[in-house]
């Protein structure tokens, strides 16, 4: 679909020359000029354990896939998943590279013969809750554009994006409101040591006979990551 369905011009065959070889890479075989029409029969002349349809556009007529009509990634037929535009809804590269990562948690836990579930969005936390101690000039950048005479010579993209230095500075701007990201502050500042650093994206471990619930990570925490809660007949602890 992205090589013959989308033009050069607006996908670059060099780039998707190298997205496939990497998709390769990890082990994807990859099978091309066979016509699927029946999901489900295609599924058990495979003997597939689990199928993922994301053809990156709408379905022809012509195509079974029964039940795509679930307002979501198709888990209402066992073992036969999909996104993107396949499916109802909002149809825009967000809304398919959420799908993708919704798929691949149902698909993992359906091989494991267990029912995923979405876990519960982090609270809203406002900038005045956040606890910065540090403070610099880091201003958004404008992307470039293709001046007005250029546009008209060729397809060129308009709108030039950022290139790979600017676009890690675009995201080192994001405070991460209400999230850890494993600055080590809380660790440094907790004077009774009750905090713990886990192996890297697994945040820190509390040791509650240590904590007092003095509250100095919370003060330390530039995020607000980090929130005291009271425990029955136990003293205030801190949760992260």
């Amino acid at each position: 679909m992205m090589r013959y369905g989308i033009p050069s011009y607006r996908r670059p065959r060099p780039i998707l020359n190298a997205e496939i070889a990497c998709i390769g890479r990890m082990g994807v075989r990859i099978s091309l000029n066979r016509r699927v029409d029946q999901v489900e029969i295609e599924n058990q002349l495979g003997d597939f354990d689990a199928v993922f349809v994301a053809i990156g556009a709408h379905l022809g007529e012509q195509v079974d896939i029964p039940k795509r009509d679930a307002g979501k990634v198709l888990d209402a037929v066992p073992g036969i998943f999909a996104g993107g535009d396949v499916t109802p809804g909002t149809r825009s590269v967000t809304y398919a590279t959420g799908h993708g990562g919704k798929a691949a948690h149902c698909i993992h836990a359906w091989l494991n013969q267990r029912t995923w579930q979405k876990p519960p969005s982090s609270a809203l936390v406002p900038y005045e809750k956040l606890h910065l101690w540090y403070h610099t000039e880091a201003n958004s950048q404008a992307q470039p554009m293709l001046a007005a005479e250029q546009r008209q010579r060729g397809f060129d993209e308009v709108l030039q994006g950022f290139d790979k230095d600017r676009t890690r500075y675009e995201a080192s701007r994001c405070y991460c409101c209400g999230n850890c990201f494993e600055c080590d502050a809380c660790y440094g500042g907790c004077p009774e040591g009750a905090i713990g650093i886990l192996d890297t994206g697994h945040g820190y471990r509390i040791d509650y006979e240590l904590c007092t619930g003095c509250g100095a990570c919370i003060a330390q925490c530039p995020s607000h990551a980090i929130s005291l809660f009271s425990r029955p007949n136990q003293p205030t602890g801190a949760n992260t």
